[in-house]
């Protein structure tokens, strides 16, 4: 089956009907990695070839660089995006792509199947409005702008750390940058002139003037040392005084200087000026803006955890998980009292189901947003969305980080989202500036943030009879609540960066990087098309297919020696996408880490609109609701190949294997429990999905507070926005650990096991069974919040020599660290004298509200299916 990792459905297959979509109960939606770099060619040696070197269909716009969109016709063409054909010769492509830049010498009306999962990067125009077609500019003429926004009022242990990270960060910078620095206060924003020998606030901006300050940018080749003694002088213009900065008025006044100065790479711009590559607006913060300084009866006095974000985490270490039961109640509930503002009023000690209402005084709902910010309405945040929008269209990113000493900080972070979501950026973040090692972990969270790629494009197009569906944005809106982030969580159909445009199925992102993603509800709108007719050649067969588009604006080598070169490109992905026979066909296309980020997605919507509690009702109703499903699609299988099942063969299915007695309850001779068969676990991938559901469940992001857990509203909505940008395959590892056992040495260069669990007891057992071949392993455990490398022995004491970390699991753990956006803390505990936190990885053994571990209520979803099923328990 055919796997892409630019775009990966939920599932590798158009559905032939509404019907066959909804018996499976899975979601119509795709996630969508645009600049993953893996598996893409550039269709030619060296650097990509031009658009205009391929045929468009001239009727729905869709480039065809393979033959896997469309079918090649004598002098023309049908398009599996259309269901339509036009010509393809050079004179009607070049008189309909103008601005494509066509050359009938370097045009081609054919070109061979090629790239894997058909993905291809091609170059475009630097500037379309132009004739020249130039494809490259000298980075240092057309550069990546970067302001770096700093607190005019804040505390003096702020600046010491974030100065002296500024001037590190300063020092590892490309020297194509150029950067601005400024330090915005409540009354005032302070433009600092890098290029002067002796740097100088160039000029004072306030809300009484209407003199827009000029932005001095300084390019690192020339001004570093510039740049490091401004940042070294800035600390004489930090006050430890009252006063929050204006966060709308301040990127304002930033994109309105660039607005009136330059226009960005290959977007439209009705304005002249110097070209430049795109920007990001980075702002380092250690008070709320003043849009949400003020707090209300909602404060989250007791919240014990600060920090948020980092890794889609807000734990302590040591301390993520309860996993001991007391006196047969939870401890949880137990500990609450009427005066537990993080449980509500008292909690009753026989509820039995989380359906009854809790008041968590950091849910995402509109209620308890408005408790905690009653100064803030809807027009706050549509105001963000709007200057969201703006700052996009001129491939402009806003980034925010706030560091603060105060254990649970109010700063708005709900609603910050909107603006950085909007640009493209991932989401804010919190750091503690009171832990250790705070210098390390800033300095990574800021260069993770660096200006790469900006003014992203994004077109989707899909076969006749599918489309992007809009619907969850016209539901939310229906919603009676000011400040509903459902409303602005979804955006005409995108779940993740990223703003919709005028046209249909076009999204912009005003930055971008590698380490991002984004997901799209997809639907079945009428009748599909599946053939269409061509004069001469009767009908033919259309393949479905869906193919994304991403324009990008980034900065290349060049030919010369410290050459760099500004570069527009875009890359196409089309993904053939085949009807399939059954829904049983649907669950064997099932890509399981595409589906997580989905259900991701939409478990965060209902956070916002229901509540937390009901999360964990509404993902468990969910998992119930597919097994049934999945139940349903067995027992149709084996009615139609039944003489085939009574012969006792396993009958092979188009993309898997059927085994009756594994996967329905009332076969004889399966090695499985009847619970088992019911949670799906004699389907070779639908077996994963209860331990998803349960992980996702209880993350960080959207597990309820209890007297146990209490993060701040803003440490979990940092760790909510973290978790909604990853990519799929980081994503994975953040809600189930990759955890893998190692030789001791070079005796091996891949694990000895992969995919042990997530419980002690899990990893006790396989422990066990490999210890009586070798008694010196190494266990590694992977996750964007933390690498944990250490002996076996820590977790099953037993004799040996010590254990040696060996080349290849040295680079296992250097690939793991590389692969996300900030490097997680990672710990080598290779002498037994030495601590490790590895329950904080064990997600199996932690208990939810009503003090269950995963097996039971693996065992409690068991029964509801039965019941619904009617089942016999025998």
């Amino acid at each position: 089956m055919e796997r892409c990792s630019i775009v990966r459905p939920v599932c590798n297959r158009l559905p032939d009907s509404v019907d066959t979509w909804e018996d499976s109960n899975l979601p119509l939606s795709c996630v969508l990695t645009p600049l993953q770099s893996s598996h893409v060619d550039t269709a030619c040696e060296g650097r990509p070839k031009p658009l205009a070197s391929i045929p468009k269909c001239l009727h729905c716009g869709a480039p065809h660089p393979t033959l896997k969109s469309h079918y090649p016709l004598y002098g023309s063409l049908l398009c599996h995006l259309c269901g339509k054909t036009c010509s393809r010769t050079f004179a009607d492509q070049a008189y309909q792509r103008a601005e494509d830049g066509m050359d009938e010498s370097i045009f081609r009306s054919q070109m061979p199947e090629g790239g894997f999962g058909g993905t291809l990067d091609f170059s475009l125009p630097i500037d379309r409005k132009t004739s020249d077609n130039i494809t490259e500019l000298n980075a240092m003429n057309c550069p990546p702008l970067w302001w770096i926004v700093v607190e005019g009022s804040s505390s003096r242990s702020y600046w010491n750390t974030v100065g002296r990270t500024l001037q590190n960060v300063v020092a590892d910078l490309p020297k194509y940058v150029h950067v601005g620095l400024a330090v915005a206060s409540e009354k005032t924003l302070s433009i600092w002139n890098v290029q002067s020998p002796v740097p100088f606030v160039h000029h004072h901006y306030d809300s009484k003037s209407n003199q827009y300050p000029e932005v001095i940018f300084a390019d690192v080749r020339t001004y570093q040392s510039h740049l490091q003694t401004a940042l070294r002088a800035m600390s004489d213009s930090i006050a430890n005084t009252e006063g929050n900065l204006k966060m709308i008025q301040t990127v304002d006044v930033l994109l309105d200087q660039l607005l009136r100065d330059g226009k960005p790479v290959g977007l439209s711009s009705s304005r002249d000026g110097r070209l430049y590559a795109g920007g990001r607006i980075l702002m380092i913060l250690n008070r709320p803006p003043q849009e949400f300084k003020a707090v209300g009866k909602g404060k989250c006095s007791n919240a014990r955890f600060g920090d948020g974000g980092q890794g889609g985490a807000c734990f302590e270490p040591g301390s993520r998980f309860v996993t001991e039961k007391s006196s047969g109640m939870p401890s949880d509930i137990l500990n609450c009292t009427d005066s537990d503002p993080e449980m509500g009023a008292s909690y009753n000690k026989q509820q039995t189901s989380t359906k009854e209402k809790r008041i968590n005084n950091d849910d995402l709902t509109s209620s308890n947003l408005k408790n905690h910010y009653p100064q803030v309405s809807k027009t706050v945040l549509q105001r963000f969305e709007k200057l969201g929008r703006s700052c996009a269209s001129v491939a402009l990113g806003v980034d925010v980080i706030f560091c603060t000493e105060e254990p649970s900080p109010m700063f708005g972070l709900p609603f910050l989202n909107v603006l950085c979501k909007t640009t493209g950026a991932p989401g804010p973040v919190l750091i503690n500036l009171s832990k250790n090692g705070v210098a390390t972990n800033l300095k990574q969270e800021i260069q993770s943030r660096l200006p790469a790629f900006f003014g992203g494009l994004l077109k989707i197009r899909l076969s006749p009879g599918f489309k992007v569906d809009t619907s969850p944005v016209a539901q939310t809106q229906k919603k009676d609540g000011s400040l509903d982030l459902s409303c602005f969580y979804v955006d005409k159909g995108i779940m993740g960066p990223g703003a919709s445009m005028e046209q249909d199925e076009l999204w912009q992102l005003g930055v971008c990087d590698p380490l991002q993603s984004m997901s799209l509800d997809l639907e079945v709108t009428n009748k599909i098309q599946r053939f269409a007719f061509v004069d001469g050649m009767g009908e033919i067969a259309l393949k479905p297919c869906l193919q994304a588009c991403f324009e990008y604006t980034t900065v290349v080598p060049g030919s010369k020696r410290d050459e760099f070169m500004t570069v527009r490109r875009i890359r196409i992905c089309t993904l053939q996408m085949p009807m399939p026979k059954s829904v049983e066909d649907l669950y064997a296309a099932l890509d399981l880490e595409a589906l997580s980020i989905v259900l991701m997605h939409k478990l965060n919507i209902s956070a916002f609109s229901e509540g937390l509690s009901e999360v964990q009702d509404i993902g468990k109703d969910w998992l119930k609701d597919v097994m049934v499903c999945a139940y349903k699609s067995a027992e149709n299988t084996q009615k139609r190949e039944q003489p085939r099942v009574q012969n006792g063969l396993k009958e092979k299915m188009e993309f898997g294997t059927f085994y009756a007695p594994n996967r329905l309850a009332n076969v004889e001779e399966g090695e499985l429990t009847r619970d088992e068969i019911l949670l799906g676990q004699g389907h070779n991938i639908l077996n994963h999905i209860p331990r998803i559901v349960w992980c996702i469940l209880h993350c960080d992001a959207l597990r309820p507070s209890s007297s146990k857990y209490q993060p701040s509203l803003d440490a979990r909505c940092a760790a909510l926005y973290q978790m909604s940008c990853m990519t799929p395959s980081v994503f994975a590892r953040c809600i189930i650990p990759r955890v893998e056992l190692w030789p001791s040495g070079n005796d091996s260069n891949e694990p000895i096991e992969s995919e042990m669990g997530v419980s002690l007891e899990s990893l006790s057992l396989h422990l066990m069974e490999q210890k009586q071949i070798d008694p010196n392993l190494i266990l590694f455990v992977d996750s964007p919040n933390g690498i944990l490398v250490c002996d076996s022995r820590h977790l099953l004491p037993a004799p040996g020599d010590g254990v040696e970390i060996g080349d290849s699991l040295q680079h296992a753990i250097q690939s793991a660290v590389e692969s996300y956006r900030t490097p997680p803390p990672v710990t080598i505990a290779l002498d037994l004298s030495s601590s490790i936190d590895l329950a904080d990885f064990m997600i199996e053994d932690s208990l939810n509200l009503l003090y269950k571990n995963f097996s039971e209520w693996k065992m409690e979803i068991a029964a509801a299916i039965s019941d619904d099923l009617k089942i016999s328990s025998d």
